[in-house]
């Protein structure tokens, strides 16, 4: 009645984390069944023998630790066993995107495989590069924080020209006198 699978709801991650976790246990989890060594377990099985990257590691686990939070909270279980675990950090890389010609080009051919997070990266970058207002851009991605949304804020070489030129020009020589 209790099992991980139904918390899912509309939660993308978890969705996709409810298959490595019924892999993990063998089909046998419930969220009353959750403790601290198991959620570790869970997570060193990720880490090793999954085949995901670690950011998506990072994010599975989140969810799951999410799960836990609201059965906790809506008292479906007394304690929440994420508390006593340490969560799977990535640390922070470059941020990959297409360039518009790229876009262009990748339009023109029949690609297979998930580009939804190499397009969405692109989105951010190029309307950044555009102008458009970081706050803006982060309601636009659906983000919760606009801390989530400062990842794409990295300054593309693109942008350090616009902001130099951006400069008023000085006049060394009349400064001097």
């Amino acid at each position: 009645m209790n099992s991980i699978a139904e918390t899912k709801g509309q939660n993308d991650f978890m969705h996709k984390a409810v298959k490595y976790l019924e892999e993990f246990s063998g089909g046998n989890i419930s969220i009353g069944g959750v403790i601290e060594k198991r959620l570790e377990d869970f997570q060193n099985y990720l880490l090793k023998d999954s085949g995901l990257a670690k950011k998506t590691i990072s994010h599975y686990s989140g969810a799951v630790r999410q799960a836990l939070r609201k059965a906790t909270r809506d008292r479906i279980i007394p304690r929440n066993p994420a508390l006593g675990v340490k969560g799977v950090s990535v640390p922070e890389g470059e941020v990959i995107y297409l360039t518009v010609q790229e876009v262009e080009a990748l339009a023109k051919t029949q690609v297979k495989g998930e580009l939804g997070a190499e397009i969405r990266k692109t989105f951010a970058v190029l309307s950044l590069e555009s102008g458009v207002e970081i706050y803006t851009l982060s309601k636009l991605l659906d983000h919760a924080s606009v801390k989530t949304t400062q990842i794409y804020a990295k300054a593309t070489d693109k942008m350090k020209r616009e902001a130099v030129d951006a400069l008023p020009t000085i006049d060394i020589k009349a400064v001097n006198k």
